[in-house]
């Protein structure tokens, strides 16, 4: 009869605060998401969202500005955060999480995306804010504009999905390396749903905190307890 070997309390520590540290930045995150979108319903961020909009924008056209190849560069990134292409991603990490035998991790990131969609559809028909007419459209677009559906569901998908594979590695520099990609990658799609002219400042950022807040949420709930968390991203 194997010998019952009692949890090193220093590790059950580290895990304790590792759990309560996602639960701290998640909290943080939809602080700052609803900071935001006060400060938008009462108006204070109308200048800085002209501003942005305007700054990608020739004076006097009111074209892009830039080489023609930022124009397509734009339009690529921006695929990232579109349905088809977030998704695909989705379902190959989550595919490679099967072969690894991670199959609670699956199971967390199929929520979150869920969820996540159902939550930024509601969002969206909250607020109903309008799209933006101070630029011309550079793709078409339906819908209400607050937050940008591209870069929360974005965010929740990529951030999700590095929260599973840098939750694999002890070594800080890989997990560093991961989460820091996936933030970079829903910033960019952030800017460019800017650049297009479809959203203001404002739906990128309330987006990008919304879905990294919403995917550290899901992932600590379902994935861990005080008690038996996963290891820190």
């Amino acid at each position: 009869m194997r010998a019952y070997l009692p949890q090193n309390p220093l590790r059950k520590l580290g895990q304790f605060i590792a759990f309560h540290r996602l639960l701290v930045i998640a909290l943080t995150c939809w602080t700052a998401f609803a900071c935001i979108a006060i400060s938008m319903v009462t108006g204070y961020t109308a200048r800085v969202d002209a501003w942005s909009l305007l700054a990608f924008r020739d004076a006097s056209e009111l074209t892009l500005s830039g080489p023609a190849w930022l124009s397509v560069a734009i339009r690529d990134m921006i695929a990232l955060g579109g349905f088809p292409v977030r998704n695909l991603l989705a379902i190959m990490a989550m595919a490679i999480l099967l072969t690894l035998r991670r199959q609670p991790q699956v199971l967390v990131v199929l929520t979150a995306i869920v969820s996540g969609m159902l939550l930024e559809y509601w969002l969206k028909e909250c607020f109903g804010r309008p799209r933006p007419a101070i630029v011309p459209h550079l793709m078409s677009i339906n819908g209400n504009s607050f937050p940008s559906g591209h870069v929360f569901n974005g965010s929740v998908v990529y951030i999700s999905i590095a929260l599973a594979f840098a939750g694999m590695s002890w070594k800080t520099t890989t997990r560093l390396m991961i989460m820091g990609t996936a933030i970079a990658t829903c910033m960019m799609i952030g800017l460019t749903r800017v650049a297009l002219g479809v959203h203001y400042l404002t739906d990128a950022v309330a987006g990008l905190v919304g879905g990294a807040g919403w995917a550290l949420l899901v992932y600590a709930l379902l994935s861990s307890s005080p008690s038996n968390p996963p290891a820190s991203p």
